[in-house]
């Protein structure tokens, strides 16, 4: 991984976190930014991304109100996706990818929704079955819903131009993921809360591998077989993966909390370590640092280990690459949060 300057972390030390999920801790202070060393850049097609995704979310009936229309603007998720991916190929694919997840989520933060076991069960099954490597459709005959049917048309134009072995891979993270994100809906939304039992779980549900995967698809450059099949580079992207989950959970917690989900890292501190949750946003925090910094060092395992790699030099730029495009992930992912309209108290 290249060397990455420290001192442009937190470039927006004055952001307005009164206007976001993490502003008002008990007592009003805000809580100081999120150490990140890691460059952001912004795609230069992000102008008029937004209007493309609730047009694609139109055309498959995801967008169920003009208040959820409303909703899908605020969050900005067109400038999420020019953030962490900054340099893709086909960025309107990538956003559609996230939009897809976070509207499964939000449908599954429902109340009739995450309460009732059959209809959480059917939307896994239909979502499931959309994700096949022959890419062609299934059998069945019933109509699946909307979510599943626009699953279905991301994988038919994403499948293609990559190879089977990411084939196998995304569809397993994916595949866990939802099925994670159900079983968690139904079980766990009014349990107590355990703290490592919850950062286990998070690794799944936060659809992280699934992020990391596109990453080769946005570069339409796969890293070598040996490299994504070797315990480094799994750890690396475990560590990518809690860094990306907790930064979510430490701004939007709040907004989970009016929601009555505790299902949240700031929560789940507060509740394992007996804290305030001024207390516990910051116990999030330092956690979230002390993973970056893990990341780096896993990073640098990896780039030590080349020579025990069957890899040769030009394919190993591209697990440069991929690592740097990580970092810019992290980076630009937490750029979003600062400013995005999602975990506004008053958008619940």
């Amino acid at each position: 991984m290249t060397e990455v300057d420290t001192h442009q972390s937190n470039p927006d030390s004055s952001a307005p976190y009164d206007r976001i999920g993490t502003a008002q801790t008990t007592g009003g202070a805000a809580p100081p930014p999120i150490w990140c060393p890691f460059p952001i850049s912004v795609h230069p097609d992000v102008e008029g991304l937004n209007d493309d995704l609730v047009a694609w979310a139109r055309n498959f009936s995801l967008i169920r109100s003009p208040e959820h229309e409303q909703q899908v603007r605020r969050a900005d998720f067109g400038a999420f996706v020019a953030r962490v991916h900054p340099d893709a190929q086909d960025l309107r694919l990538l956003a559609q990818w996230y939009l897809s997840a976070w509207l499964l989520d939000d449908l599954l933060d429902e109340e009739d929704i995450a309460t009732g076991k059959d209809a959480t069960n059917l939307i896994a099954a239909e979502l499931r079955d959309q994700f096949r490597v022959d890419l062609e459709p299934p059998s069945s005959s019933i109509l699946p819903n909307p979510l599943a049917s626009a699953c279905s048309d991301l994988w038919r134009r994403t499948a293609p131009a990559m190879s089977p072995e990411w084939h196998g891979r995304f569809l397993s993270h994916h595949r866990d993921y939802i099925a994670s994100t159900v079983r968690d809906a139904q079980n766990y939304r009014d349990r107590p809360l355990d703290l490592g039992n919850y950062i286990r779980r998070r690794r799944i549900n936060s659809w992280g591998q699934s992020a990391l995967d596109l990453i080769e698809v946005a570069g339409r450059e796969e890293v070598h077989p040996d490299v994504t099949n070797s315990d480094l580079h799994r750890s690396l992207r475990t560590v990518a993966v809690d860094v990306m989950s907790w930064t979510n959970d430490i701004f939007s917690y709040r907004r989970e909390e009016a929601h009555g989900n505790r299902d949240n890292l700031v929560a789940a501190l507060k509740a394992s370590q007996s804290l305030t949750w001024r207390e516990a946003v910051q116990a999030a925090i330092a956690m979230t640092e002390t993973e970056t910094e893990n990341f780096i060092r896993a990073c640098q395992d990896l780039q030590n280990a080349h020579p025990f790699y069957n890899v040769p030099p030009q394919e190993w730029r591209t697990v440069t690459q991929n690592l740097n495009a990580i970092g810019c992930w992290l980076a630009g992912s937490l750029d979003w949060h600062r400013n995005s309209g999602r975990y506004r108290i008053d958008d619940t």
